[in-house]
C-alpha cells in the first residue's frame, strides 16, 4: 500500500529542463515530440508570445504598375456619371484634365520615387503640383462621413491646371496648345534622363509611369478630342523603351566607329602605315557601295586629302547596313568589320543655348550658303544596329577632294523623338526675392559674412570683432 501512494506522490523537485521549459511550451514539446493537447504558454519570465497569423484581409494589393495589371471595368453608374458629368465635352479641358490626375493618383500605389518622376513630367506639361493653401480641409468632417470620396480627393488634391496666371509658365495663354506627345517627347528628350543619369531600370519606371497614366486617360475617355495625340504619345513611350539606352552607348563608345578613324588617319600628312591602308582598302572593296568604291583612290594612286573640316547638325535619313548575305554566308570570310551607310542631311537643332543659333538665323545661313540636300556616311555596322530613322547628330564632318565625308568627333546624338520645350529650362524657377544683403567687395568681406537674416534696414554698420 505504501509503494502504490508512492508511486502516485509527484516529485516536489522537477527536472531541469523540464522545470525550465514545461511541457506546455514548445520547446519542451519539440524534446519530447508532439503533443495532442493545445500549448497554452504560461506567463512566466524570459517566455515569448506566440505571434497571430493574419488574415487574408491582410493580404498585399497590386500598385497599379504591374506588367499584367489592367484597370477593371467601370460599373454602369461609373460610368454614366464619368460621360455626363466628370469628363463630359461641356466641361473645359483643364478641369476634367485636372480631375482625371487626381483619380488616377488615388487609383494608384506610387512610392516617392515614382511619385517625383510623375510630378515632374506634370510640371513640364504646365501642371504644378504642390500643398493647396487656404483649402479649408476639415478632417474631422471626413472622419465623421460629412465628405463623400469625391469630395475628399478634390481637398487634398496636389496637381493644379493654370490656365494663364502663372508667370512662370504662362503668358497669357499665348503660344500654348494642348499636346500630349510633345510634352512626353520634351520630357523623355531631357528632363527625365537628367533624373535617372540614363540608368537603365530608373529611366524605365519613369516610362512606365508615364506610359501608365496614358492608359488611363484612353480607358475613361476623358479627352476624345486628343485621341490620336494621345496614340502618338504612346508610340513615343515604345520608341524611348528602345531607343534611350542606346544614344550614350553610341555617342560615347561606338562613334565614330573604326572605319571613320582609320579613314582620318589616312588624310593625315605623314600618311598611315601600309598595314592600316591595306586594310582599309580591303574593307573599302568588300563591304563599300558601288558610290564608295568609285571615290575612293585605288592602289597606287594618290591618296585621300582633307579639303575642309564643318561642325555640322544631321538628321538621318536612311540606314543601310551591311549585306547578310556577306555577314552570313559559309563561302566568303572576312575578318575585316563590315561597314554600311546612312544618308543624312543638315538640319536644325535646338537646345536652349543662346550661343546656339535659332531656327530663323539657321534657315537665313543656309539660304546664303546653300548645301547638297542628302549625303552618305559610312560606318561600322555594329553602330547602324542602333541607329534609326530621325535620330539627330551633331558632329564633324571631314570633306575630302575626293568627295568622300568621314565622319569626326561627335557633339551630341539626339534620338527620333527628340523634342526641346522651353519649359526645361524654368524647372526649379523661382520668384526673386529682393536682398537686403549688400553686395560683397574685398574690404568688407567680414561684414559682408557678418550680416544678419534680419538686415541692415537703417544703413547702421555692424560691429565685427576682427
Amino acid at each position: 500500500m505504501a509503494a502504490e501512494e508512492a508511486k502516485n506522490i509527484k516529485p516536489e523537485v522537477e527536472d531541469d529542463a523540464e522545470a525550465q521549459y514545461p511541457k506546455d511550451t514548445p520547446l519542451q514539446a519539440t524534446l519530447d515530440g508532439p503533443s495532442e493537447t493545445t500549448c497554452v504558454a504560461p506567463v512566466t519570465a524570459g517566455t515569448k508570445k506566440k505571434k497571430k497569423k493574419k488574415g487574408k484581409s491582410a493580404k498585399k494589393t497590386g500598385t497599379g504598375f504591374e506588367e499584367s495589371f489592367a484597370d477593371a471595368p467601370v460599373t454602369p453608374e461609373e460610368f454614366a456619371h464619368e460621360r455626363d458629368i466628370v469628363y463630359h465635352s461641356s466641361v473645359p479641358f483643364p478641369e476634367r484634365i485636372e480631375e482625371c490626375i487626381q483619380r488616377w493618383r488615388a487609383k494608384r500605389r506610387m512610392d516617392s520615387y515614382k511619385n517625383n518622376l510623375f510630378t515632374k513630367y506634370l510640371i513640364i506639361g504646365g501642371v504644378e503640383s504642390g500643398v493647396r493653401q487656404f483649402t479649408g480641409f476639415d478632417q474631422d468632417a471626413a472622419v465623421d462621413g460629412e465628405m463623400d470620396k469625391d469630395e475628399i480627393r478634390a481637398a487634398t488634391a496636389i496637381d493644379v491646371v493654370n490656365t494663364g496666371n502663372n508667370e512662370i509658365y504662362y503668358m497669357q495663354g499665348e503660344g500654348w496648345d494642348v499636346d500630349f506627345a510633345g510634352v512626353v517627347a520634351g520630357f523623355f528628350s531631357y528632363q527625365l534622363l537628367e533624373i535617372t543619369s540614363y540608368h537603365r531600370e530608373h529611366t524605365l519606371i519613369g516610362i512606365q509611369v508615364v506610359e501608365n497614366f496614358l492608359n488611363y486617360v484612353l480607358h475613361h475617355n476623358v479627352c476624345p478630342e486628343y485621341e490620336e495625340n494621345i496614340n502618338k504619345a504612346r508610340i513615343i513611350c515604345k520608341q524611348a523603351k528602345e531607343e534611350a539606352f542606346d544614344i550614350p552607348r553610341i555617342q560615347y563608345i561606338l562613334l565614330p566607329g573604326s572605319f571613320n578613324q582609320a579613314l582620318a588617319d589616312q588624310c593625315e600628312p605623314e600618311g598611315p602605315d601600309k598595314d592600316q591602308a591595306a586594310a582599309v582598302l580591303r574593307t573599302v572593296m568588300t563591304w563599300g557601295d558601288d558610290e564608295l568604291i568609285q571615290k575612293f583612290p585605288a592602289k597606287g594612286e594618290e591618296r585621300l586629302a582633307l579639303t575642309g573640316s564643318q561642325d555640322r547638325r544631321l538628321e538621318i535619313l536612311e540606314v543601310n547596313r551591311a549585306e547578310a548575305n556577306l555577314m552570313d554566308g559559309d563561302e566568303f570570310y572576312s575578318p575585316i568589320a563590315p561597314i554600311g551607310r546612312i544618308l543624312a542631311r543638315d538640319t536644325f537643332i535646338e537646345d536652349g543655348f543662346s550661343v546656339t543659333p535659332t531656327e530663323e538665323e539657321w534657315r537665313a545661313e543656309q539660304a546664303e550658303n546653300p548645301t547638297v540636300e542628302s549625303f552618305s556616311l559610312w560606318i561600322n555596322d555594329a553602330v547602324l544596329a542602333l541607329m534609326r530613322p530621325g535620330q539627330k547628330i551633331r558632329a564633324d564632318i571631314l570633306e575630302t577632294k575626293q568627295g568622300i565625308r568621314i565622319l569626326g568627333k561627335i557633339s551630341d546624338v539626339y534620338p527620333s523623338y527628340y523634342v526641346f520645350l522651353p519649359q526645361n529650362l524654368m524647372v526649379g524657377w523661382k520668384q526673386p526675392v529682393e536682398n537686403p544683403r549688400p553686395a560683397p567687395t574685398t574690404k568688407d568681406i567680414k561684414q559682408w559674412m557678418a550680416f544678419g537674416d534680419e538686415g541692415d534696414i537703417e544703413g547702421e554698420e555692424k560691429e565685427v570683432e576682427s
